[in-house]
């Protein structure tokens, strides 16, 4: 089971899906739907926050929200199956390469304790958030870089 607290939903589960879905209209080149991103977001973030209450092993959150990202990519969201498998993959591989840019930072550049961080729920959330900004940095670049050479990279 993984331990999530009821606040870590709404400062960080909610945004980061939704920018997760914003990443996947970006990256499939997609007309972004303002609605259905938020309408994406919202039910990643309550679906993933109850799954990671259940007695799972540490790893297949992570798979399950890379397909449920798929799936609402695909049923909500109208981007094509493929594209949809292929950017939400893309999403949290870009999302986790941030987690690890953020955590180094913290650790040997700021001399953060990471292990004190996580005790307290609501600073570990507020302490995520820049990994956030990183990842959409990542998005921006891929976008510029298809805009750039005028083609899609998946």
């Amino acid at each position: 089971m993984f331990k999530v607290h009821f606040i870590e939903m709404f400062i960080r589960a909610i945004p980061e899906q939704t920018l997760l879905v914003i990443g996947s209209y970006i990256l499939s080149r997609t007309k972004l739907n303002v609605k259905k991103a938020l309408l994406s977001g919202i039910i990643m973030g309550v679906s993933l926050y109850i799954f990671r209450l259940l007695p799972v092993q540490f790893g297949f959150h992570t798979l399950f929200a890379i397909l449920l990202l798929a799936f609402l990519n695909y049923k909500v969201n109208k981007i094509n199956l493929i594209k949809s498998i292929e950017v939400s993959s893309l999403n949290y591989i870009l999302l986790f390469v941030s987690e690890v840019i953020l955590a180094l930072v913290l650790q040997f550049i700021f001399k953060v304790d990471l292990v004190k961080i996580f005790e307290d729920p609501i600073i570990k959330t507020l302490l995520g958030i820049p990994s956030l900004i990183i990842f959409m940095v990542f998005v921006y670049i891929i976008h510029i870089f298809q805009k750039l050479h005028n083609r899609k990279l998946f």
